[in-house]
């Protein structure tokens, strides 16, 4: 049954409209309870079958179409804000983003296809002490590695090591280092910059962090970031995946991150 009610706001007549689902119009506008957003707003992620629990108690005889359009709602009002295609979050943050410790490194690999470029600096806003020393990395076109080396070589004084092991870089470490490695494109975001679960996944599994970090500190790195930015968990495991390092690493988030960041359907 539809119960239909005038009442005056403001000197304006409002017309509101109770379907048997529960769902509130106003204007056409959905009108969300407060009751339910005092409860979303309890936990900081939250999956979307949580939420279809939630809106059932809310509004009891709602179906899956008023659910979904109760989840877009509270998205379009900025009450959640969606993390993946099952998970959302109810707090706001921040967008990531970094500056090139040596911008005009940028400079000697464009022209050179595409690239991404990050250096060792990215990880200072989340460790408790500063490294003296900066490891640019420079990801290209494995089949342009040489030519953008032998390039750099006569732009640069820097050192300069193409795609090395563990052994290599340990041995021609140097407090300005440039590094060679092939790209994930995968991993690109806008404007050569490499992505946050891009980052994520490199500091998990690039052997090479692990001489810059312990692995107390990659842990603590892992978990702040969760904790300062929206992770894309289709996009993190997707990349993982594609790695062939899946189960080790969502067995290393699960005894990491807080579980209450790692909802997915």
């Amino acid at each position: 049954m539809i119960s239909i009610q005038n009442e005056k706001i403001n000197n304006n007549r409002i017309l509101y409209i109770e379907l048997k689902s529960g769902v509130y119009y106003n204007n056409h506008a959905m009108i969300i309870r407060p009751k339910l957003i005092e409860e979303i707003n309890q936990r900081d992620v939250i999956s979307r079958d949580h939420l279809f629990a939630m809106i059932s108690k809310h509004y009891e005889s709602a179906n899956r179409s008023y659910s979904y359009r109760i989840i877009s709602e509270l998205v379009r009002k900025g009450y959640l804000f969606k993390l993946d295609s099952s998970t959302y979050s109810t707090r706001a943050k921040k967008e990531f983003s970094y500056e090139l410790t040596y911008p005009e490194i940028e400079s000697y690999t464009s022209g050179y296809g595409d690239y991404v470029i990050w250096d060792s600096n990215i990880f200072n806003k989340w460790v408790n002490h500063l490294r003296s020393g900066v490891i640019t990395f420079i990801e290209v076109d494995k089949n342009l590695m040489n030519f953008v080396f032998d390039s750099l070589k006569n732009k640069t004084s820097q050192r300069i090591l193409l795609n090395p092991n563990k052994s290599e870089f340990i041995k021609y470490y140097d407090d300005r280092l440039l590094i060679i490695k092939p790209i994930n494109q995968s991993f690109v975001m806008p404007n050569h910059k490499i992505s946050l679960e891009g980052l994520i996944i490199s500091l998990y599994s690039f052997k090479i962090l692990d001489y810059i970090f312990s692995q107390d500190e990659i842990i603590d790195i892992i978990k702040q970031i969760f904790k300062d930015y929206h992770i894309n968990l289709d996009k993190l495991f997707h990349f993982a995946k594609r790695k062939k390092i899946f189960n080790e690493f969502y067995s290393f988030l699960l005894n990491t991150v807080d579980k209450e960041y790692l909802y997915h359907d």
